[in-house]
């Protein structure tokens, strides 16, 4: 009995704290809610100021440049007539031409370095062809029709050889005869070569310079630059490549011209400087280089026709090549197939092809000191002078 009243008296009291437990609050939360995020208010435009344009100055009166047309280009003319007549006379009369066979003359083409009038000297060409007696002449009308008809003008050169055949056919000519004039244009070069139209070789080339028959250019030459001097001798006599002797009280120089007239402009102008550079000892002194005029010191003496002694000649040699060099170096494949094609035909052999196959093979060999060389001793081109041996003609002077 006890014990039941204790359990109840236990269960009593675990209720009345149970209840109590039951009824009391808890304590209140705070909620934190976000806030609504409020639009942005869209910013007003800065209203901007226009500017207020300037107003222009009247213009003034309008300037015409000076519309004057610039001055007409001088044209030079020559003696054409002169110049062509023999060397027209020299291609009829060259071996393996057919008499009778139709010739269409080509205009003469203008390679010089200034304007000459190439019209005036084709009608000069077709005027010393006329009535030759050899050749039978394409007209002037014929040719522009077939020049058109191939897109040129009647004024065009026929330039390449497969225009030249293609109008050559259609006017049924047999040979073209193609001309130019080159070098400077003071004292141009005329050029004439024949070609034969079935096999499209060149037949025959003939060469006539202006230089040799045209003193204008001297004459000017002389005057600007070697006034007091005078001309010892003729133009050509015992000089080569056109070459002669000006004197004053007792100073001698000689005036040159390049000997090869299709070589480049640049091989005359290195020959200068070579001579600029070496002493007078050895060559020649310079004195003057315009286009195709070169002036030197003459050197008297005595030119033989044997090498002088083998250790003189080998003492200028050594002495030569202990000079500073050129500045150009020579390259030998392009100079021994230069001279395979343009030696002679019948002295071209097999072992000498084989030599020249072996080297090209080989390549250039690497040298083991570069010097100045003359590329061109022998006999003549030695002087024989009081003060020692003098080399002369530098034309193919180089370094190696």
């Amino acid at each position: 009995m006890t014990k039941m009243s204790r359990y109840a008296l236990i269960t009593a009291l675990a209720m009345f704290l149970a209840g109590c437990v039951g009824q009391r609050e808890p304590a209140p939360v705070e909620e934190v809610k976000p806030a609504p995020e409020q639009p942005a208010e869209p910013q007003q435009p800065v209203p901007t100021v226009p500017s207020v344009p300037t107003i222009p100055q009247q213009p003034g009166p309008i300037e015409h440049e000076d519309q004057t047309a610039p001055p007409a280009p001088h044209i030079r003319h020559y003696d054409w007539n002169g110049a062509m007549q023999p060397m027209v006379s020299k291609m009829l009369g060259a071996d393996g031409v057919t008499a009778g066979s139709v010739l269409l003359v080509d205009s003469v083409n203008n390679r010089t370095n200034g304007s000459l009038n190439a019209a005036e000297a084709t009608e000069t060409l077709r005027n010393a062809l006329a009535n030759n007696g050899k050749f039978t002449l394409v007209s002037a009308q014929q040719l522009s029709m077939a020049k058109q008809q191939l897109g040129l003008s009647p004024q065009d050169s026929l330039g390449t050889r497969s225009k030249a055949i293609g109008i050559a056919r259609n006017v049924g000519a047999h040979y073209v005869l193609y001309s130019s004039a080159s070098g400077n244009v003071n004292a141009p070069t005329l050029q004439m070569q024949l070609m034969l139209v079935q096999t499209a070789k060149l037949s025959g080339q003939v060469k006539v310079p202006f230089r040799s028959n045209n003193p204008i250019m001297r004459d000017e030459l002389l005057s600007r630059f070697f006034p007091q001097f005078h001309p010892v001798t003729t133009f050509h006599s015992g000089l080569s490549g056109g070459s002669f002797l000006i004197e004053h009280q007792g100073q001698r120089f000689v005036v040159r011209q390049p000997h090869d007239p299709d070589a480049p402009r640049f091989a005359f102008l290195r020959q200068y400087r070579a001579l600029s550079q070496l002493p007078a000892c050895i060559a020649p002194k310079p004195h003057l280089y315009l286009r195709d005029w070169m002036v030197v010191d003459y050197l008297p003496g005595e030119v033989k026709t044997y090498l002088p002694d083998t250790n003189e000649l080998a003492g200028l040699l050594y002495y030569l090549h202990q000079q500073p060099r050129f500045g150009w170096r020579i390259t030998l494949l392009p100079l021994l197939e230069l001279y395979w094609q343009q030696s002679d035909p019948a002295r071209r052999t097999v072992g000498w092809l084989r030599r020249l196959k072996r080297l090209r093979k080989a390549r250039e060999p690497r040298p083991l000191r570069l010097s100045p060389l003359h590329m061109d001793v022998h006999a003549g081109n030695l002087v024989h002078s009081a003060s020692g041996l003098k080399l002369i003609d530098w034309e193919l002077c180089r370094r190696w």
